[in-house]
């Protein structure tokens, strides 16, 4: 067991879960419930009785987040996409006609999806934070013990140095898996490029119904990816690795 590898993967490891608990913390403020409850575009006035307030908070909750649920479940899945952003709706409006409850449901779909949107994005980002720490310790490390003259390799051409000069095969599963996760956070960062072709042709039930589509905001299907699978792969490859250099 090489003593300096196992001091970088312990602070590979070590710092993943730092990234994680960030996150998480972050990542409260956008649950599926917060996130409903915020697009929500009206609020009881101060003015209401205690005794009455649960019953009009009620009344305004069963109005609006059915369709709103309804709505999140669509935006992830790419099927509706934000067109315009609608004019502001006075209450007093709502008095003259059901146009400005119309609008008001516009604005809180507004809301709504740009919520979805900010989610999304720390999502994707913890993944990608994960993914390039790993990498760029591991590249670090490579270029120490080889003596190479590169300022950074990518993981992938690092674990092909590894094999040549160690006479060793790292499992493939392993780093299929991690190939199917660069993609996923070049299509992230990219959308539609080589990495989409890839995964269209691998998994493609990772990725919306974009073909076509200019809108590659919700490229990839969030309820199709795991970023725990992504810490159980680097963890295997890390302790495979231990093992062998």
């Amino acid at each position: 067991m090489n003593k300096d590898f196992s001091v970088c993967k312990n602070k590979i490891l070590r710092m993943i879960k730092f990234i994680v608990k960030e996150y998480e913390s972050i990542e409260k403020n956008y649950s599926t419930d917060s996130i409903i409850k915020k697009s929500i575009p009206i609020r009881l006035s101060k003015k209401v009785d205690k005794k009455d307030r649960k019953q009009y908070e009620n009344i305004i909750e069963l109005t609006f987040s059915p369709v709103l649920n309804k709505m999140s479940e669509m935006i992830d899945d790419n099927i509706i996409e934000w067109s315009e952003v609608s004019s502001q709706v006075e209450l007093e409006e709502i008095k003259k006609g059901n146009k400005g409850i119309v609008d008001l449901f516009y604005e809180s779909t507004e809301k709504l999806y740009i919520y979805k949107k900010i989610s999304y994005n720390l999502f994707f980002d913890c993944l990608m934070q994960i993914y390039l720490f790993f990498e760029r310790e591991l590249s670090k490390y490579i270029i120490d013990k080889y003596n190479l003259n590169d300022n950074y390799i990518n993981l992938f051409s690092g674990l092909n140095i590894i094999e040549e000069n160690e006479k060793v095969a790292i499992n493939s599963s392993i780093k299929k898996n991690l190939d199917l996760y660069r993609n996923i956070i070049n299509i992230y960062k990219h959308g539609y490029g080589d990495s989409y072709k890839k995964v269209k042709e691998t998994n493609p039930d990772i990725l919306n119904h974009v073909d076509g589509d200019n809108d590659m905001y919700f490229v990839l299907n969030i309820k199709k990816i795991n970023i725990d699978q992504l810490i159980n792969d680097v963890d295997k490859l890390l302790c495979e690795l231990e093992q062998k250099i």
